[in-house]
């Protein structure tokens, strides 16, 4: 068959055909015409006979884009009755731009129409194809199949693909009920797909709704690049796993609101805590003064049910919990070397099950563990008042200088020697 151009002085760039997204990396070889052939992307092929038919089979889905001359046409059937209809869009790289949608898989016919001018004045030409990489998975942050984690730290399901890509939605759903709730993701193009499932399948284990072991299925739709290049034809992104057993949770907590400086055994400093499911080990972290980690002017407490010699008494019974801190000075110059006052006091808890695993905790980033924060409240004048109540002839008051106070009664502010202990006074 004869085809030719209109212009003569046509450069060979006019006829090159670049099938593919806009932004294609160039051909990286060259290879003659395959006349009535097999096309591949990323070939510059050589012109050595006048038709121009051949086959191409798109490597991925999405919109497709081919420069060159009206002279070329694609069709969907190999004897060039349904052409495609392309959408112009302009010059691209010095010729004409025009896009179609392909599907992966789904072979298009590249088709010349003749013109009356001389062929060898185009002897030479270079048709190319062009096609970016169909959108595929490389990895995950959880292996379809495995457990879902709701305790690992992590709220997100991490999918890590070949290109920058987003999804319109997603969903989980539990197989056994056809339950199906709605996930949170991030709106932007990134290589990572990140799905956010933690919160929602918490809900589902809460509710009844999902049981540890059964079928979960994560769908993601319409994920494709900013171009327009689908994932697998336009087809869901598909996930199966199991879900978890119903993690550690806090149920309730009763905190010694404010925290005193110091109480009598017996007369109240009593956290106690009920969680979902029997507890292993607690341990709790007190800190008072600057907030600064590495501040000189701060004091952190630790304790736990499996150190005895902790500051607060922890027990654990079951699925309850009870830290102890009466009995412990907690005033301000016990803890700090400065004599600096802070209003408040911050306890931080870290629960395990009975397996050793870390709960669900309500703290950012660290796993098992909640955080309060109590006003502070120093007490020392009230304990004065107490122990003298208690033994009047027991307490002895010295001045930080040696003398010691008769009347203590009517203490002014400062600091004393009660009972052999610095006290502060306000």
């Amino acid at each position: 068959m004869k085809f030719s151009l209109h212009s003569a002085g046509l450069k060979a760039g006019l006829l090159s055909a670049a099938l593919g997204l806009f932004g294609a990396a160039a051909a990286n070889a060259t290879e003659t015409f395959p006349y009535g052939g097999q096309l591949k992307a990323n070939v510059e092929y050589v012109f050595d006979l006048v038709e121009l038919s051949a086959e191409y089979v798109p490597v991925a889905s999405g919109k497709m884009t081919y420069n060159c001359g009206s002279f070329i046409n694609i069709y969907s059937d190999p004897e060039h009755t349904s052409r495609i209809n392309a959408k112009y869009e302009g010059y691209v790289g010095g010729s004409q731009a025009y896009t179609i949608n392909v599907t992966k898989d789904v072979p298009v016919y590249v088709y010349a129409d003749s013109f009356d001018v001389s062929w060898s004045a185009y002897q030479g030409m270079i048709f190319q194809i062009t096609q970016d990489a169909p959108v595929e998975i490389l990895s995950y942050s959880d292996e379809p199949g495995s457990i879902l984690s709701v305790t690992s730290g992590f709220d997100e399901l991490l999918i890590y693909m070949n290109q920058a890509v987003k999804a319109s939605s997603a969903t989980m759903t539990v197989d056994n009920s056809g339950t199906t709730v709605n996930l949170g993701l991030t709106d932007v193009y990134s290589t990572t797909l990140s799905v956010n499932y933690v919160d929602a399948l918490l809900k589902l284990m809460d509710d009844g709704t999902v049981k540890g072991g059964e079928d979960l299925t994560i769908s993601l739709r319409g994920v494709m690049t900013e171009s327009g290049l689908l994932y697998d034809n336009g087809n869901d992104l598909v996930l199966k796993y199991k879900a978890p057993t119903v993690p550690l949770k806090l149920v309730s907590i009763n905190l010694p609101n404010p925290f005193r400086s110091y109480w009598e055994e017996g007369k109240g400093g009593i956290l106690t805590a009920t969680f979902n499911a029997p507890v292993s080990q607690v341990e709790y972290t007190l800190t008072y003064g600057d907030p600064e980690p590495e501040s000189t002017d701060r004091y952190v407490e630790t304790g736990s049910n499996l150190n005895p010699n902790s500051p607060a008494k922890v027990t654990v019974e079951g699925n309850e919990v009870t830290i102890n801190f009466s009995g412990y000075h907690r005033a301000p110059e016990d803890m700090l070397e400065a004599t600096s006052i802070y209003n408040d006091v911050s306890i931080k808890l870290i629960a395990y099950d009975a397996n050793g695993q870390l709960g669900v905790g309500t703290d950012q980033g660290t796993l098992g563990s909640y955080t309060y924060v109590l006003p502070y409240q120093n007490d020392f004048p009230t304990f004065i008042n107490e122990t003298m109540a208690a033994d009047p002839e027991a307490t002895t008051v010295y001045s930080v200088d040696g003398r010691r106070i008769e009347n203590v009664k009517e203490l002014n502010k400062g600091l004393y020697i009660i009972n052999g202990k610095k006290v502060l006074v306000k």
